[in-house]
């Protein structure tokens, strides 16, 4: 599994020479320095965070429908672990990106939840349609 690199959140500002006379302008100097840096997936109060995104291919189909679910992830924490709840009673533990077999017709809503080592959690789900006649 590919980690993604960490984003970081910096923030400028500009620091104006004081001066007791106007300098002309191409005599007026100023400067910008590092304000603050975070990474990108804390919030301004550094509160730990988690966000996943949840994708399914095929997601509609036939069944049996096998399907493979691929996770995006961006928390302030690793080692993360996964819990699955794939809508039709089976469930999958600490897998980012699991294939599961729909073996009955039916509306099915997949879901993924996430926990980063600091207590971040998030969760995203996604529909599932089993239709046998969506085939003719």
């Amino acid at each position: 599994m590919l980690t993604p690199a960490p984003r970081w959140v910096l923030t400028l500002g500009v620091i104006a020479a004081a001066c007791s006379e106007p300098a002309p302008p191409a005599q007026s100097k100023s400067q910008a320095r590092l304000v603050s840096e975070r990474p990108a997936h804390y919030a301004a109060d550094d509160e730990p965070e988690c966000v996943v995104l949840v994708d399914a291919q095929p997601d509609i189909g036939n069944p049996p429908l096998t399907v493979r679910f691929e996770t995006e992830l961006d928390c302030s924490s690793s080692p993360v672990t996964y819990s699955w709840d794939f809508g039709d009673g089976a469930s999958a533990g600490n897998v980012a990106n699991p294939k599961h077999t729909y073996e009955m017709t039916g509306d099915f809503v997949a879901v993924v939840r996430v926990r980063g080592a600091d207590g971040a959690e998030s969760d995203d789900e996604i529909d599932i349609v089993v239709d046998p006649m969506l085939g003719q």
